[in-house]
This record gives C-alpha cells, structure tokens and sequence, in this order.
C-alpha cells in the first residue's frame, strides 16, 4: 500500500512537472515571436504555480504578466493580475505587500465599475486588517463589502462578509452586533446550502456565546456545528468542535463529559495526524486529571505534549504545557521542579516577545522592497517610454534638426529626471515618517500589552490601578501615532475624531456599555498639531478615567460631555462635565491631588494654560490653552 502511495505520488509530481514544462515552453515560444497571447501564456503558468503551493515562482510570473498587462494599457486584465498578486502575497504571509495589491486592484475596479470584484477585494482587505488588529478599517471594507453583495442573489460571498463583520464585533466585544450578524450569515449559507460555511457560523456563534459566559447557548450552538460537521465527515474540523465542546463542559464543571469529548477529539487528531491538535487536547485533558488529582496521568499527557511542541517549536502551547507543568509539581509539593518549570515558561514568554519583533522587522523589510521594486518598475517604464519617443522623433528629422532633437532631449530627460527624483525624495520621507508613527504605535502597544499582563499578575488593588492607570496613558498616545500612521496629515490631529475613540475605550474599559452611557461630543473639526495634541489626550484621558472610575458609583443613568472650541484662532476651550457625586474639597489646589491630577496641573503649565473646577452639579473642568 506504502509503495502504491509512493508510486502515485511519482507519477503525479512527474505529470505535473510535464505541465509546468509544457507552460514555460509555449511562454519561451511567444516570447521569441512577440506573440499577441503570451499574457495568456504567462497567465496560466502563474495559476499552475500558485494551484501547487510554488508562491515564489507564481510570485515572479505574476510580476512578468503585470508589466505587459501595463505595458498595453489593459486595465481590467492589470486589475486582475494585482488581485492575483495579492492572493499570492498572502500565501506567503507578506501582508503589507498584499494589502498594496489589493488596494491598487480595487481603484482599478472602483474606476471600471465592477463592484462583484470590488466587493471580493473589499471582503478580502477586510480579513486582512482584522488580522492584523485593525478593526475600524477592517469594519469599514466588510460593510462596503456587504451592501455590494446584498444588492445581488444571495451567494455565498453575502455569507462571508456577515461572517466576517460578526467577526469583527467580537474583537470589539460588541456582542449584540456580533450575534446579529453571525445569524444573518447563517441565513445565507443556510440558503445557498453552503454547508462548511453553515457548521462555521454555528461555531462562530458559540463563541460569541462563550465570550458573554453564556455556556449553554455557546453549547447548544456547539453541538449543532458538530452535527453538520458529522454529515460532511469532515474530521478535522469535527475534532476541533469536539475540543469546544470540551472547554464548555469544563467550565460548566462537568469534567466527566467534557473528558469523553476531548477522549474524541485526541482520537481524530491522531488519525489526521493533528500534532499541533493532540497537544492541545492533552493539556486540556491534564487540567480535568490535575481536578482529580490523578497526578501520574497528568504528568504522562504533559510529558507527550511537551515532545510535540518541542519538536515543532509550537512555543505558545509550551507555554501552556510548562504552566501546567508549574501547577502540578506546585500539587505535588515538588517546589524545586516547579520552580524550574517557571523559569523555562518566563524563558519561553521571552522568546514569544522576540519573535514578535523579529515580524515586525521582517514586515518592514519586506514592504521597503516591495516599494523599491515598483518604483525600479515605474522608472524602467518611463525610461522606455522616453527612449521610444526619441527614436520616433529621430527618424522623422534626422536630415533637419538632428542638433536641436538631442538637446531637447537631453533636456527633457534631465527635467523628468529632476522632477522624479524631487517625487521619490518627498515620497520618501513621507514613508519614513508614516513608519515612524507606525513603529512608535507598535512600541507603545507592546508596553500596554505588557501592562495589561502584569496587571492580571498582581493582587493588591492599588498597585493593579497603578498599573491600569498607566496602561491607559500609554493607550492615549499611542492613538495619537495611529491617527497620524493612518492619516494624510503628517503632524495635525483631528481631535474629534481621537476624543470620540479615546471615550469609547476608556467607557469600554471601565465596564460601561454603549446604551446606558450618556457621551455628547460637542466640537466640530478641530486640527491640532501633534505638540499639542499629545499632552492635551493625555490630559482627557486622565480627567474622564477619574470620572469614570469615582463619579458614577450609584448612579444609574451616567452622563459625560466634552466640548472644545477655538475662540479667537488664539484660545482652545475645553470642557469635561459629568453628571456625578462631585469631588469634595478644592483637589486641583490643596496639594493632596492625586498623581494623575498632579500630572494634569503640570501639562497645563507646559501648554501655559489655566484649569478650573466647578462641582455644583457633578464635575466640570474648563480649560484655557493658548494656540499662539
């Protein structure tokens, strides 16, 4: 039987290295004849490449078949050959490169009035930013998606942007949107019988479910997935449900049940040879034997999946395998192991982070050369373009003004060389400068991350403040850098823009939801430059966390207002009512303010403004600063 699969294999890599011969070939032949189809040629070579997992050559002939497309000026075929280039660049998890493609195939298609291809690369784009924690863009592109989409019969593309938008309002913990758009997109799969997308709804669902603690919906839910994953005998998602299932009956505390399905999920994993799966599900399978105390079983899953991540390198599920590790020589009274165990996990916590920059570096790089290569692209086109028009204008006037037609041209392509390298310059510096902000977003976002952590590891209530508090003020700068990294502006801040996100995360994280939360934003677009917009979020930041935190204890109905104005070009006006207790005492002035008011009062005498605090009804703080 081995050597039957071996022999198939053979002849199948043999007759498809006959197709791959066959293709390049005819391209070689319509190359030498200057053929009219060798797009067509190139075409399917790059398909047959990227249908066998071969990303760098299908990469390659993509880039082959674009310079002709661009070359004889065929927008609908160059669009395509953008959107093929950013399938393949997400094959090879070269996300930045594939977003250019993408975007710059969908201009093309929004100019063409195509908007079935418009919404396919919306959805696509949409995917992408949610992966890469972008979620406002990402909303944006899957509702665009989805009103194209809602406009035609109903397909399985409609199912996939209501999927991907509930998706998304999971992210943003907004679980009532979430719910409702996962239930539109079972709708539509249910409708087109597109049964896979119908077993992923209900998972999706679940997980909403499971999110809101409301297990035994995120079971029933479950369950039903399970069952249409069964009808298709798909195994492999069948085991990853059964693996649900079994963290839902473990935190309804049902070890026994939630054991015979993780017993299952072991069992197809194996069989599908699932390693990264099986470790998975013995950890989870050791958490019920730790409950047991059954420690010798416990010790046993922990031993084989601790083999399987080390000889894949899976480091986040040896995080897992090693805390447990932690917890079970802890039961043992085994403190020595267990206390090596941790080192090892800290270790592996230290690696992970390194790995995350080693991305993003990796990220970086890849985007500088993408944009190098179509600039080197772009010059050779115009370069050919001048060498054709001086050949033309050659063979007409050679016997007439042979002189004159060389300095012309000399002059045009100095001027053309002047003005592009002016354009490259200057587009430069604004790349570097967008990645500035990029990177100091990204820095920022890794120390509230780290913040976040820490916070979950500490026990005394003010020292976990602290650390929230501070959490927080890293967040409102590093919005500030997110505005400027996704704007057009290089150093103004629309400031409505940021207070509205800025208030929608501090309500967020301070446990208030949308429909009982009372927020009137009243200022129209005011643009501040970035010296000032920095010191200014932070001092909205702490002055409605202080709100948000003491303000509203008993209070059913909270309120918040903030107003800004430019008076005169020359004052900024700022004002943060709330509808609270009020703060007793004058705490801006009798030196036992908190740190984070001591912190405002020194940011107001950098801006070299005033503040003054009212508490007739609730808090109201007013703020002079002046602009000049």
């Amino acid at each position: 039987m081995r050597l039957y699969c071996l022999l198939f294999l053979l002849i199948t890599t043999t007759a498809w290295s006959q197709e791959v011969g066959n293709l390049l070939r005819k391209v070689n032949e319509a190359k030498a004849k200057n053929s009219p189809d060798i797009n067509i040629q190139i075409d399917k070579l790059a398909h047959a490449y990227l249908a066998s997992n071969q990303y760098d050559s299908a990469r390659y002939w993509y880039h082959e078949l674009l310079i002709i497309t661009q070359r004889r000026g065929i927008d609908s075929l160059t669009a395509i050959c953008m959107n093929d280039l950013g399938v393949t660049f997400y094959k090879l998890e070269e996300f930045d490169s594939c977003i250019i493609y993408y975007t710059k195939a969908l201009e093309i298609f929004e100019r063409l009035k195509d908007p079935q291809r418009q919404a396919t690369i919306e959805l696509n784009l949409s995917i992408i930013y949610k992966d890469k924690g972008r979620y406002e863009k990402a909303l944006e592109l899957a509702l665009k998606a989805a009103s194209k989409l809602e406009k035609t019969e109903p397909q399985p593309a409609l199912g996939s942007a209501y999927n991907n938008i509930g998706l998304i309002y999971t992210k943003l913990a907004n679980y009532p949107y979430a719910l409702a758009f996962h239930r539109k997109a079972l709708d539509i799969r249910r409708l087109v019988n597109y049964q896979k997308g119908v077993g992923q709804s209900y998972n999706n669902l679940a997980l909403v479910f499971r999110e809101m603690k409301q297990y035994d919906s995120a079971l029933q839910h479950y369950t039903s997935s399970l069952i249409v994953k069964r009808l298709m005998n798909d195994n492999a998602a069948m085991a990853s449900t059964l693996g649900n299932i079994g963290d839902v009956l473990l935190e309804l505390n049902k070890p026994v049940e939630a054991e015979s399905h993780y017993r299952e999920a072991l069992a197809l994993k194996r069989a599908n040879g699932d390693k990264l799966g099986e470790a998975l599900t013995l950890n989870s399978m050791t958490r019920i034997e730790l409950m047991r105390k059954n420690f010798a079983q416990a010790a046993l899953h922990l031993l084989r999946a601790q083999e399987i991540e080390l000889s894949l390198g899976f480091l986040e599920g040896l995080k897992e395998t090693y805390d447990l590790q932690v917890s079970l020589n802890q039961a043992n009274g085994n403190y020595q192991q267990a206390f090596l165990y941790a080192q090892k996990r800290d270790a592996v916590k230290d690696s992970l982070m390194s790995q995350e920059k080693a991305r993003s570096l990796a990220e970086m790089q890849a985007r500088y050369e993408t944009e190098k290569k179509e600039q080197r692209i772009a010059s050779l086109e115009q370069e050919r373009g001048l060498q054709e028009s001086r050949l033309e204008t050659n063979r007409l006037w050679i016997l007439i003004l042979v002189v004159t037609s060389v300095l012309l041209s000399v002059i045009v392509g100095l001027v053309g060389y002047l003005y592009r390298t002016t354009q490259r310059n200057k587009h430069h510096v604004e790349m570097l400068l967008k990645e500035l902000h990029h990177r100091v977003k990204n820095n920022l976002q890794v120390i509230s991350s780290v913040l976040s952590l820490q916070s979950q590891q500490l026990k005394d209530v003010e020292a976990v403040q602290a650390v929230k508090a501070s959490e927080s003020r890293v967040n409102a700068m590093a919005l500030i850098h997110r505005k400027l990294y996704a704007g057009e502006q290089d150093r103004l801040i629309n400031m409505k823009d940021y207070t509205n996100e800025l208030v929608t995360f501090l309500v967020h994280t301070y446990g208030f939801s949308d429909w009982e939360f009372d927020f009137k934003l009243n200022m129209e677009n005011i643009m501040l430059d970035v010296d000032k917009a920095i010191p200014m979020g932070l001092i909205l930041n702490e002055l409605i966390s202080n709100a948000c935190k003491y303000a509203y204890q008993g209070n059913p109905h909270p309120a918040l207002v903030v107003s800004m104005e430019i008076r005169n070009s020359k004052m900024l006006l700022v004002g943060i009512a709330d509808n609270g207790k009020g703060i007793t005492g004058d705490v801006m002035n009798n030196g036992k303010s908190s740190f984070g008011l001591k912190m405002v009062q020194m940011l107001m005498r950098d801006l070299q403004g005033k503040i003054k605090m009212e508490t007739t009804a609730g808090t109201n703080y007013v703020l002079q600063i002046p602009l000049v």
